[in-house]
């Protein structure tokens, strides 16, 4: 088995890979490493550092020092998940949209 040679990631490339996963949410972080040629650990762990620097700048955290159970823990404090409908359930509308529907009427 060869081992994947080191690569160093700029500041612009970091951002790209964050706008890949906005842009195809489905897409997973197995299929991002392999289109940049990175680690899929890596691929998550900036993933994670944006997710953070969120949480930083909209609670108006300044000493904000995270850690990598910091924001599996906070998820699992407020149950905080995010499901992928699969089958019939992904075709079907949103509770969102159905109630918009029922006020245009």
């Amino acid at each position: 088995m060869s081992t994947r040679k080191r690569t160093i990631l700029s500041a612009a490339q970091k951002r790209e890979i964050c706008k890949t996963k906005e842009r195809e949410p489905n897409l997973s972080n197995t299929s991002i490493a392999q289109r940049y040629n990175i680690g899929k650990s890596t691929v998550t762990d900036i993933l994670n550092e944006k997710e953070l620097a969120f949480f930083a700048k909209n609670f108006s955290i300044e000493d904000f020092h995270q850690s990598k159970g910091w924001l599996s823990g906070f998820k699992r404090r407020h149950r905080l998940r995010q499901f992928k409908k699969q089958g019939e359930a992904s075709s079907a509308p949103s509770a969102e949209l159905i109630e918009n529907d029922h006020f245009a009427l």
